[in-house]
């Protein structure tokens, strides 16, 4: 399985919690395809809006997250390794918690 990461690159910026995150990646031995958008913040550009946001049993579920609930009620799996610390960045960075 060979994952695709997308992202906006505002004045061809990244944050730096996201490219230790691809490090992390690649040190797993995990492989990733890269797509970046340079000079893109997608911020305010409401035809990107493609998945939705929300609050689901009083947790805010931001786009991947939602995309995820999504497609696992559609019967699709989700894979994700943790081996890799991930943080959303929107106002603030969330990072993900591990399950029990």
């Amino acid at each position: 399985m060979n994952v695709l990461i997308g992202t906006p690159a505002y004045g061809g910026m990244v944050h730096l919690d996201y490219l230790k995150s691809l490090l992390e990646y690649q040190r797993h031995g995990l492989p990733f395809s890269l797509a970046s958008f340079g000079n893109e913040s997608l911020a305010g550009l409401t035809m990107y809006d493609v998945f939705q946001v929300g609050v689901v049993d009083g947790e805010y579920l931001s786009e991947d997250f939602w995309l995820c609930k999504e497609l696992g009620e559609l019967g699709y799996h989700i894979y994700i390794s943790d081996a890799v610390t991930v943080i959303h960045h929107g106002m603030h960075g969330f990072k993900a918690k591990k399950s029990p």
